[in-house]
């Protein structure tokens, strides 16, 4: 399938995001091997790229933005991102507004994020290095930058989120000041041991 997807305008938070008036191309190809296996390769624009493979009832997937290569990840989703600036926040507050909790995965994701400017609890993160990923309910995160560096575990116990932190260094910068922002981020606490 191949369109410049005129007409067609795009809801998703960017890099994904556009009007009904811009052409974009869009190629979808798909295969069928001699295992029944089912291969789709996606490219959107220049810059974004997936390979989705259905095998025996399991989907595995990455999604690359700015990155070349597409890998298929031997379990669950792997999304791949390098680009001048990336907005978490509003990735966040997407996914959170397409009403999730209806939907339960037991499969792995992980997310790669390399970016100069990243947006996330509503502050700038610069030259920043981001990784995300899944293990059943627990979430790991590790950030590297110039200024921050560390580790962040987010566990369900007893359904209660806890965060364990672990920083070698830890720069915050203010906040964003943005008219549409009609609720701040929660204020953090830290406990230090050093």
């Amino acid at each position: 399938i191949f369109s410049d997807l005129k007409g067609l305008s795009i809801t998703l938070p960017e890099p994904f995001k556009k009007t009904n008036t811009i052409e974009k191309d869009f190629i979808l190809r798909g295969k069928i091997d001699n295992q029944r296996s089912h291969i789709i390769d996606v490219k959107y624009g220049s810059d974004i790229n997936s390979t989705i493979l259905y095998k025996n009832g399991n989907l595995n997937s990455s999604i690359n933005i700015g990155v070349a290569g597409n890998k298929i990840p031997n379990d669950g989703l792997v999304i791949n991102i390098n680009n001048n600036e990336f907005n978490l926040d509003k990735w966040i507050n997407f996914i959170k507004s397409t009403n999730t909790k209806s939907v339960h995965s037991n499969k792995n994701i992980e997310v790669n994020i390399k970016t100069r400017a990243l947006i996330m609890v509503n502050r700038y993160f610069n030259d920043v290095d981001l990784q995300i990923r899944n293990k059943q309910d627990d979430i790991f995160t590790i950030i590297n930058s110039p200024k921050t560096v560390g580790k962040l575990n987010l566990k369900k116990i007893n359904n209660q989120n806890f965060i364990n932190a672990n920083f070698k260094k830890l720069h915050i910068n203010e906040a964003i000041i943005q008219k549409k922002i009609k609720k701040l981020p929660p204020s953090m606490n830290f406990t230090c041991t050093k």
